[in-house]
């Protein structure tokens, strides 16, 4: 270590027991800086004072800040891990993980009134509204809305009514003309009429919401199955997709409050570590009787990037000392020796679900988590403050060249996405001075590469010779390249650079150009760069050094946000190859179903799952006996015993 160990620290070490407790770090201010626990005090405390360089950045700093050190002895490895949730709860100590809950849960709204009100809020109903939620799919929620509306026809208008003396008045037309274009197409029955029997309807449809929302859906779904299945018979095939769209919407967002699968038996709670560029998040899913009751997020602050283990120990230590624990764990991996005896002395009970029912539930928490995280990236990374002028900062700190004025800035970024080696794709996303152009997204389907075989360095090899013949064909060099991933994607990308050169060359030799003009021609080199995802670290061509950007810099925020877009990019076109693949497979396996009820198939149902929950009177509008059989042969529809 560089520094000298203070006398009042090397005491302490001297005079450690080796049994369980808690130890406070204290700076020369007097302030707890860190709180932590031990199995052995002794080993666990002097490890920070031995070999610094495998020390974080972070932990490195609090170390030299350690100016004496407190412990608590306990009896147990429990009453340590007690102690020390409770002391960082009550201290907020600068260096220890600290977790905020989740402010962004939805919740679906009716307003009650002369006539009810249907709208999305944050927050439970304290006033005399009706709350329902909360719901964990947050991102569709706009489009749940809009189908409710469609389905249930309520308003979805904020004009405001005002009971008076047995009558009901319009006191704010909110901006409209009434009635309004919803009730000329028949998405609401028009109760700003005021009419008797308008208003009358408009009370039956929310009362129909109200079930619906309150867990009686199966009419509803029936229903919308029933005017889908009739659409794609009809071959109103653009209609029994609007149809589905918002099927699906229904189906997503009752999803937090539906049974998840009858075979799970018992209460269970989930708990989910999850990590995307730096962001770090605890996700705990509580199940009770058949049925998800809540998901809350709660963003980790780990300043000394503690272990998944360490972190989830954490999570239910707080969960025990608010007595709102269950002694049944679901887990995405197995913990360590350690921390698994650690639960079981309190009895907890940890299982790693590998297949069925308990491991969807698991991977449904896992997805949502990842959703938000995507969600909050997206939120941060939309500041609509970030310019041009955030990106020629950034091209001169690399040291590339910086357009003229009156010429847009164009950053490109790049990403490969596979599933174990198969459906390997790119994807390249695109900021114009600052803000996203999605029309110049694009999606490469990496031919290269034979299915299965992982090979990501070989992968943006061939992106990137495509890209570049492209470029010099079309003259339309973009002012950054930036590649997702460190020093070997960057040293992948630059061969591909040069293999499309190599390739021009020999296509313009051969249409007999010249020497000066192919150098002409081929002369222009890409500004090029990585950004390593770990520490956001930048990496120019044969430089060893990486460029650091300020973590609180707008121009960090250019880099983070056209690579969380090529990242998300890459993954949506990699999931939707792999899940169209799976869908075609299995039902292009099954005899005597062709192309044309394929598409019936999957027109009203989106998944090989979906098919099975089909009804048989569903089943018998598409395919005939013997293709029927065939479904239940295959297993992709079970039969009548399933009802």
């Amino acid at each position: 270590m560089q520094r000298t160990i203070p006398s009042a620290v090397l005491s302490t070490l001297d005079t450690l027991p080796d049994s369980p407790g808690v130890y406070q770090m204290i700076n020369s201010h007097d302030t707890i800086i860190y709180v932590g626990k031990a199995k052995n005090l002794k080993s666990r405390v002097s490890s920070y004072f031995k070999d610094s360089t495998k020390h974080t950045v972070a932990k490195y700093q609090m170390v030299t800040q350690v100016a004496r050190i407190e412990i608590i002895e306990t009896t147990t490895e429990i009453e340590a891990l007690v102690l020390e949730t409770n002391l960082i709860k009550s201290l907020k100590p600068k260096y220890n993980i600290l977790m905020k809950d989740d402010k962004n849960l939805s919740y679906i709204r009716i307003k009650g009134g002369p006539v009810e009100e249907i709208y999305r809020s944050r927050i439970k109903s304290s006033d005399d509204s009706e709350s329902y939620g909360p719901y964990v799919s947050g991102t569709r929620i706009s489009a749940t809305l809009a189908a409710l509306k469609r389905v249930f026809k309520v308003r979805a208008c904020q004009v405001a009514f005002q009971e008076r003396e047995w009558h009901i008045h319009i006191t704010n037309t909110a901006g409209r003309s009434l009635p309004c274009l919803d009730y000329y197409i028949g998405l609401c029955p028009a109760p700003c009429t005021l009419e008797a029997s308008k208003l009358e309807t408009h009370r039956e449809n929310v009362a129909s919401l109200r079930q619906f929302l309150s867990g009686n859906k199966k009419d509803i779904f029936t229903k919308v199955e029933e005017e889908m299945i009739d659409y794609s018979n009809r071959q109103l095939y653009e209609k029994a997709k609007k149809t589905k769209d918002i099927l699906d919407s229904l189906r997503s967002m009752t999803l937090s409050h539906q049974v998840v699968r009858d075979a799970i038996e018992g209460d269970y709670d989930v708990y989910i570590c999850s990590e995307r560029h730096s962001q770090i998040l605890i996700s705990i899913l509580s199940f009770r009787s058949g049925e998800v009751r809540s998901l809350v997020h709660h963003e980790i602050e780990n300043p000394l990037d503690e272990s998944t283990d360490e972190l989830l120990s954490l999570a239910i230590a707080e969960k025990i000392i608010e007595n709102e624990w269950m002694k049944n764990i679901l887990l995405h991996e197995p913990l360590s020796d350690e921390s698994s005896e650690l639960l079981r002395e309190l009895g907890v009970k940890i299982e790693v679900p590998i297949i069925g029912a308990k491991r969807e539930l698991v991977n449904f928490v896992r997805h949502n988590a990842t959703e938000y995280l995507h969600r909050k990236a997206l939120d941060l990374l939309s500041d609509t403050t970030l310019t041009r002028s955030h990106m020629e900062t950034i091209l001169g700190q690399l040291g590339y060249n910086v357009p003229q004025a009156k010429d847009r800035i164009i950053f490109e970024c790049y990403d490969i996405s596979h599933t174990d080696g198969r459906f390997t794709v790119a994807s390249r996303s695109v900021l114009v001075n600052g803000k996203s152009e999605t029309s110049l997204y694009r999606k490469y389907q990496i031919k290269d590469i034979p299915d299965g075989k992982i090979d990501d360095f070989a992968s943006m090899r061939e992106v990137m010779r495509r890209r570049y013949v492209e470029w010099v064909k079309e003259s339309n060099f973009p002012h950054l390249i930036i590649i997702d991933g460190g020093k070997w994607q960057l040293s992948a990308a630059l061969e591909g650079i040069e293999k499309g050169r190599e390739q021009i060359r020999w296509e313009l030799l051969s249409e007999w150009h010249s020497d000066e003009e192919i150098l002409n021609r081929l002369g222009v080199n890409p500004q090029i760069c990585s950004l390593a995802k770990r520490l956001e670290e930048v990496f120019l061509p044969y430089q060893s050094e990486s460029i650091r950007f300020d973590v609180a810099s707008s121009e960090l925020r250019v880099f983070q946000k056209i690579r969380d877009e090529a990242h998300r990019f890459a993954i949506t076109f990699n999931r939707s190859k792999r899940t169209k693949e799976m869908k075609k497979n299995l039902l292009e396996e099954i005899p005597g179903i062709g192309p044309v009820t394929r598409k019936k198939l999957l027109t009203i149902a989106w998944s090989i799952d979906a098919i099975r929950n089909l009804r048989e009177d569903q089943i018998d509008q598409i395919v005939s006996k013997s293709q029927k059989d065939a479904l239940i042969g295959h297993g992709v529809w079970v039969g009548e015993e399933k009802w």
